[in-house]
């Protein structure tokens, strides 16, 4: 004789396991960045591993172009992936755009909202006052 379990019983064994599956799978699944958009209507989405970030990047391009737009992006990516990024901004527009994408992204859950998440970030702005000298470029004689 068949057991007759309860509809939502059924449902919600179901349910726990597809979330303990979709866990999984996001666990094993490699960070990605979001590069753009290609195809017909822009719908196929190019993207990278971010192990392909392990060196320095370089963008050059035309004023107006996006390429700050482009950085804002990435940055914004691996800051809310948990990965390391650094920017440097000598006009300061780009840092203040990033600062407000991390304000209020994701909706729900602003990555800057959550304080261990306003602990890792470093922020230093050479044009203050308060600021400690350093030259780059500077050679050290050893």
């Amino acid at each position: 004789m068949p057991i007759n379990l309860p509809q939502c019983r059924r449902h919600d064994v179901g349910n726990a396991m597809l979330t303990a599956l979709l866990k999984q799978l996001r666990k094993r699944r490699k960070p990605e960045l979001h590069l753009g958009n290609r195809g017909p209507f822009g719908l196929r989405k190019v993207k990278a591993p971010i192990d392909a970030l392990d060196t320095h990047l370089y963008c050059v391009g035309m004023t107006g172009k996006g390429k700050s737009s482009y950085l804002l992006s990435l940055a914004q990516q691996l800051i809310t992936q948990e990965q390391g990024a650094g920017l440097m901004d000598p006009h300061g527009d780009l840092v203040s755009d990033l600062l407000a994408t991390l304000a209020s992204y994701p909706k729900r859950r602003p990555w800057l909202n959550e304080p261990q998440n306003r602990k890792r970030l470093i922020y230093l702005d050479p044009r203050s006052k308060s600021a400690v000298p350093f030259n780059p470029l500077a050679a050290s004689h050893a």
